[in-house]
């Protein structure tokens, strides 16, 4: 029967993990347990992966227990007496102990290093370590609302508000309307009358929404708050867009390009002076 090395039961293990790995990613991905074609394949990996690993223990543990007999071999010896002087040849030499064998540079063995970097060779056994929060860029500070007058919501909350204006746009300027004149002693008054008008607002709703399962929650405590303070900066992106950019269906009318948009020539091109 062909006996693997402990290099080769390392690799099978990798690959067992990765095995059970997917079957179970994949039923967390779908939301539910896995059927019985799945149990049953799963119940065979893992039992499988555990009789390797405790392979592997004993290949260790052997190996270690060889490796302090070496250690304990080498150990110079202490002796009461001078050895007599020996005129054996370099070629005759025998070795003095076991150890002295093994780390004979005349014998020639096949080095393995073991590395975090390659899983067959340790990598395996050291887990991976994750903190809970996610990394992410910030997005861009609000440029509009902190700049606006707000009106608060009324009741209810969603009612289209009026709100009376006097008129000041176009012809009628900043009086709206209103005009004096220079006249003489007891003539006539021009009647001037101010002109009102109203503006009306009428709430308008964004939304989005993300779909995570129950179990993902549960076992991903960061993702949570992270997706809150995702959706709020999304909110305030959306909006910034619209009030400088919106065309006024279904959300706000933007300030670029509507009728109240003054326009100021740059002294010098891609600058602000």
């Amino acid at each position: 029967m062909f006996e693997m090395t402990i290099t080769e039961k390392r690799a099978k293990l990798v690959e067992l993990h990765s095995k059970l790995t997917n079957l179970n990613n994949k039923a967390v991905k779908e939301d539910r347990d896995l059927i019985k074609e799945e149990q049953t394949e799963f119940d065979s990996l893992l039992n499988e992966s555990e009789a390797i690993r405790t392979e592997i223990e004993e290949d260790e543990k052997r190996a270690a227990k060889l490796s302090g007999l070496n250690e304990y071999l080498d150990k110079p010896q202490n002796r009461s007496k001078i050895a007599p002087e020996t005129h054996e040849t370099p070629e005759k030499k025998e070795f003095r102990s076991l150890g002295e064998w093994f780390t004979s540079s005349k014998r020639v063995d096949e080095q393995r290093a073991m590395s975090m970097g390659n899983a067959g060779s340790g990598g395996i056994l050291v887990p991976e370590q994750f903190r809970n929060e996610v990394l992410s860029l910030k997005a861009e500070n609000q440029i509009v609302r902190p700049r606006a007058t707000i009106i608060e919501a009324g009741s209810p909350p969603d009612a289209k508000i009026t709100i009376p204006m006097f008129n000041q746009m176009g012809a009628n300027g900043v009086y709206g309307g209103m005009d004096m004149q220079w006249i003489d002693e007891g003539g006539t008054k021009a009647d001037t009358t101010p002109e009102m008008s109203y503006v009306e607002l009428e709430p308008k709703e964004i939304g989005g929404s993300t779909v995570i399962t129950d179990k993902l929650l549960r076992n991903a405590p960061a993702l949570s708050s992270w997706l809150r303070t995702q959706y709020n900066m999304l909110v305030n992106g959306k909006e910034d867009y619209s009030f400088l950019r919106g065309n006024g269906v279904g959300q706000p009318t933007g300030v670029i390009g509507c009728a109240g948009e003054k326009t100021v020539t740059r002294a010098t091109a891609s600058q602000i002076s």
